[in-house]
């Protein structure tokens, strides 16, 4: 935290966090939270944080800086794996991008993704009835945890690609948005939009992954 903090050059005001507790003999994840307060000159353009718009263009805009399973890993009792490494300018070079990308195009929705994963992150942004549907392909880099991810929903496709191609962060194209519930290959990810904490356990089982 203080490694993003002066990376950001923003200072910490107050705090109060335990990162280590335990009840009954079994670990109770920790749940820190953090939170910035910013001014924005036009409060009537700030995105939402769902789906709202038949015929948007979702995107997924990665920063690649660590990735592994860790929420997903600790629900499931499986083995938690990291990898990467803290790279401050990429992270302040990405924060600057989006940040000029948000003014310039005001994107519809905005979303940065936490715990469990892209695909969690998506299920929660259908819960207006508009969502994506999902080729396979995209389903391993989705259930998979990343720092940091943010989702976009655009109604100019090419004006997004053209603005971040030359700027070495990865790029997922999700799909246009319908009045539909998030499916994968045709299938629905879950009955009902309303996830629990077993949601790692549903994706588990209803795509087979390990």
């Amino acid at each position: 935290m203080v490694q993003v903090c002066l990376a950001l050059n923003v200072p910490v005001i107050s705090g109060n966090v335990s990162l280590y507790n335990k009840a009954h003999d079994t670990n109770v994840t920790s749940t820190p939270s953090t939170g910035i307060i910013g001014l924005k000159d036009d409060i009537n353009s700030i995105p939402k944080d769902e789906f709202v718009r038949e015929g948007d263009r979702a995107f997924l805009i990665r920063c690649d800086l660590w990735q592994g399973e860790f929420y997903k890993a600790e629900i499931l009792g499986g083995e938690y794996k990291f990898a990467g490494d803290w790279n401050a300018e990429k992270l302040r070079n990405f924060l600057n991008e989006l940040r000029r990308f948000v003014i310039k195009y005001k994107p519809r929705t905005s979303v940065a993704v936490g715990k469990l994963g892209g695909l969690f992150e998506l299920q929660k942004m259908s819960s207006k009835g508009f969502s994506v549907h999902l080729s396979g392909d995209l389903l391993e880099t989705l259930t998979k945890e990343h720092l940091y991810e943010v989702i976009l929903t655009v109604s100019d496709r090419d004006a997004l690609e053209e603005f971040w191609s030359d700027r070495n962060f990865e790029v997922i194209d999700l799909g246009t948005v319908i009045q539909s519930e998030l499916r994968v290959e045709g299938q629905p990810v879950v009955d009902t939009v309303h996830w629990t904490q077993t949601s790692a356990e549903c994706i588990k089982n209803h795509f087979g992954l390990e």
